[in-house]
């Protein structure tokens, strides 16, 4: 399911459509700039493997092999010094292992 957005500014109309039957022009002005403004697609993928770069658990490039030994298993991006998060469940465990919290 997208959400779907007018981009007139009079109008601004937004309504929620399935896959594949997607608007060409907004139902109520028929304007032609009718844009997706969020994919639900992604919601139901949470648990699979997502990698990412967290800047907030990484380091400074300088102090990567510090950070290596203080945390073996893992692994910092070598130019910006970011931590590599794999998944949701790999991120969890990087956040105990550091003492933070997620709010």
């Amino acid at each position: 399911m997208n959400l779907f957005s007018c981009q007139e500014r009079a109008c601004r109309h937004q309504e929620f459509c399935d896959y594949g039957k997607s608007p060409k022009a907004c139902p109520k002005c028929g304007c032609k700039r009718y844009k997706i403004i969020f994919d639900f697609k992604g919601v139901n993928n949470v648990a699979e493997n997502n990698p990412r770069w967290s800047a907030s658990m990484g380091c400074s490039p300088e102090e990567i092999p510090l950070f290596q030994k203080l945390y073996p298993e893992s692994e910092y991006h070598p130019e910006t010094g970011d931590l590599l998060i794999k998944n949701r469940s790999h991120k969890k465990f990087e956040m105990k292992r550091r003492g933070f919290n997620e709010f």
